[in-house]
């Protein structure tokens, strides 16, 4: 009514938590200062309606539908105006501290020295008044306060559901923080909002944490951090407050972790343990060792991506340990219960590595024991619904994986892996597509499509395959865009691409093979579609290469990128050879040396291919010099077949070094009219041996005695070489 008759309404604020505090704290602007055309008694109406105090306003609507029928008939209304006593005494309610103040001095102004007792009696009756006001004034923090988080709660939700770019997602976000700033503005000293405040920046940090902002998450993590200390100052031994602190400085490893910053995620979580240990030794409670074991588990995690398997499992069984523990006293807590599920995720995860496959599947089946439970028993089971879907992708992956092994000989690992793969992609599927803001479900939903992908193609079901892999190309090609510095993003779009390429049959190149022309009558056709394939092939690996590359330039320290790069790297100078490019080849044969990653055993492959490629340089070499006239010669080299590229795993980094300089100088790569391509093999390899003595991968014997590596022996300048290197002596 106010709105209609003033054409604004009676509170109005900044944003919607300015206009509740305004509410709860304010009374509206009279009504005849806005319209004025307005008639008092429907003034008096109106604002009596939007009376703060509720035994003010109007009994029932009857009574207010009686009121209006009066003022209609030019009947004099029940209700009375509030006149200048009763809006001065309002006022003095709202600002007790200065009303006191006025009235004190006012008193000894008109009154004199003679009325000081009476007016010292009257202060502490206003003294009284003014604690009660405060007391309404803490419990009308208290509901704005609840209001505030309600209102949190609705636009996580809100955001999870944007699209990624939507430009007012930030805008959302802040909507809260400015409130309860607002707040303590005008409340400095109030502990409760102080509290209210960093829970608000731990609730944000978490929202950037799932959309992938982890610089901002670290701020609003750390920005809670301080206001709880500040806090703390006043009540040093608050053991509440000291769970709080730890368990930001938890989250705030967590927000590292994924950053890759994974030097200050150690220091956050030993922080975090060591607090909660001394805290647990004080007051033992299930949810105190709960808040520890997530800490370990967590930091098992980062653990487990520097390589540190042994110490990770440790960690790990650590926090399994103590929710065990914490369970015996609340065996029906969820978050006890979600945390053992995450932590058997997480142990599952590093027995895979460690290969010790039946503890794993035993891990990943305990877990979504726990998380099906959990999802037929909460309200809202997104959170459960996602890691019960991490816990089968998992299951899935392992059993693909292990699908030969002996271990399990008596189970259809393969139709396991299916049916984990398929409930996986569903559960995240719905979960990607109502909640598209939500980055983590779309990363997953790829890495589901990727195990999808490698199942249909062991299965030789190509066209299936293909789509998988294609589903999971662009889903991590978006999220890239949209997160160009998760070195994680890069590897595992890598990998898709180097996936698809696997499909492309190697034998694409076959209608270029050295020495061979078009049989007569041949399809002209299939040769262009032959190449065709052959350069989407090299395409997609070139793809994977620079992805992979870029993972490991923003991520030095993890061990597996340097292997993953490696492998596309290598299937790379394979699809080169194949189609004859030869100075493609090389620089890839060359950065695979730079790159020095690999065991004894791939060095030697590597050294292999390169003398496949020596063989075909000069098979062709020999058919370019065959007179005009003479029948062309089949070369005696057989194209190289692709690997086999069953899907690769999970990825890590580090750029490509630039190289030290060799004993033996790099082969000159200026291009020329007419390169000598057997010269420049050999150019490459006499620098590749000189650099491989420098390490302790691969040894002269087994350069010496292994037989794919005869050329070595059998080259003249390079069993020269390879006789400098490692004298019969060292052999």
């Amino acid at each position: 009514l106010d709105e209609l008759l003033s054409g604004r309404p009676p509170f109005r604020g900044n944003s919607p938590l300015e206009t509740m505090r305004l509410l709860l704290t304010s009374d509206p602007v009279p009504l005849r200062q806005l319209a004025p055309g307005v008639p008092r008694d429907l003034e008096t109406i109106c604002h009596k309606c939007l009376d703060r105090m509720p035994q003010r306003r109007y009994n029932s609507a009857k009574e207010l539908a009686e009121e209006l029928g009066r003022f209609l008939r030019q009947e004099p209304i029940l209700a009375r105006p509030i006149g200048r006593t009763q809006r001065l005494w309002r006022w003095c309610r709202r600002h007790p501290i200065e009303s006191l103040l006025v009235a004190g001095l006012a008193s000894v102004l008109l009154i004199g020295s003679a009325a000081v007792f009476w007016q010292w009696r009257r202060a502490e009756g206003n003294l009284e008044a003014a604690r009660r006001n405060q007391a309404r004034a803490q419990e009308t923090l208290a509901q704005l306060g609840t209001a505030s988080d309600q209102l949190l709660v609705v636009v996580k939700d809100w955001i999870a559901r944007l699209p990624p770019d939507d430009s007012s997602q930030r805008d959302k976000l802040n909507t809260a923080l400015h409130a309860y700033q607002q707040l303590l503005n005008d409340w400095p000293d109030d502990a409760n909002m102080h509290l209210k405040l960093a829970e608000t920046h731990h609730q944000v940090a978490d929202i950037y944490l799932h959309l992938r902002d982890f610089g901002q998450a670290i701020v609003h993590y750390k920005t809670a951090i301080d206001v709880y200390q500040r806090v703390r100052k006043d009540d040093p031994n608050n053991v509440r407050l000291a769970r709080l602190i730890a368990d930001e400085r938890d989250w705030r490893g967590e927000a590292y972790r994924f950053a890759e910053q994974l030097e200050e995620a150690e220091k956050r979580f030993q922080e975090a343990i060591a607090e909660q240990t001394t805290l647990l030794a004080r007051e033992p409670s299930a949810a105190l060792q709960g808040e520890l074991a997530r800490t370990y588990s967590n930091r098992a995690l980062m653990r487990s991506q520097m390589g540190q398997d042994a110490a990770a499992l440790a960690d790990v069984n650590r926090g399994i340990d103590l929710l065990d523990d914490a369970r015996r006293t609340a065996p029906d807590d969820p978050a006890l219960r979600q945390g053992l599920a995450r932590c058997r995720i997480n142990r599952g995860m590093i027995l895979k590595r460690s290969r010790k496959p039946l503890e794993a599947l035993a891990d990943y089946t305990a877990a979504e024991q726990l998380l099906e439970s959990l999802v037929r028993d909460a309200d809202d089971d997104r959170e459960f619904r996602f890691e019960l879907a991490k816990a089968l992708l998992n299951r899935g992956n392992l059993l693909f994986d292990q699908r030969k092994d002996a271990v399990f000989a008596n189970r259809d690992a393969m139709a396991e892996s299916f049916a984990a793969f398929q409930t996986a992609q569903q559960l995240l599927g719905t979960l990607a597509d109502s909640y598209r803001g939500m980055d983590e479900y779309r990363h997953q939903l790829a890495n589901t499509y990727n195990g999808l992908g490698a199942w249909h193609q062991i299965r030789e079901s190509p066209r299936d395959a293909e789509q998988a892999y294609e589903q999971a190309r662009r889903l991590l090609n978006a999220l890239v865009q949209e997160s160009p510095n998760s070195p994680d993003l890069h590897s595992r779009l890598a990998i898709a691409c180097a996936n698809l390429a696997s499909l492309i049959s190697a034998d694409s190149g076959a209608a270029n093979a050295v020495g061979t022309k078009p049989a007569v009558g041949a399809n002209p056709a299939a040769g262009a579609g032959a190449r065709s394939r052959s350069q989407r092939k090299i395409d997609l690996l070139e793809t994977a290469v620079v992805h992979q590359t870029r993972a490991q330039q923003l991520a030095p320290k993890l061990g597996d990128y340097p292997e993953l790069l490696r492998r596309h790297r290598l299937a790379l100078a394979r699809a080169h050879l194949t189609d004859d490019r030869h100075d493609a080849f090389l620089d890839q044969f060359h950065a695979l040396i730079v790159l020095r990653a690999g065991t004894g055993k791939d060095w030697r492959a590597l050294l292999s291919l390169a003398g496949r490629g020596l063989q075909r340089a000069r098979a062709a070499r020999a058919v370019s010099a065959v007179p005009t006239g003479e029948p062309d010669k089949a070369s005696d080299s057989a194209p190289v077949a692709a690997p086999d590229k069953a899907p690769v795993a999970a990825p890590d980094k580090a750029p490509v070094a630039a190289a030290d300089k060799a004993p033996v100088a790099a082969p000159d790569k200026a291009p020329d009219k007419a390169p000598n391509w057997p010269e420049r093999y050999l150019a490459e390899v006499r620098w590749a041996l000189a650099e491989l003595r420098s390490g302790t991968a691969v040894t002269g014997e087994e350069l010496k005695t292994d037989p794919a590596l005869a050329f070595l022996r059998s080259e003249p300048t390079l069993a020269a070489v390879l006789e400098s290197l490692w004298p019969e002596s060292q052999r």
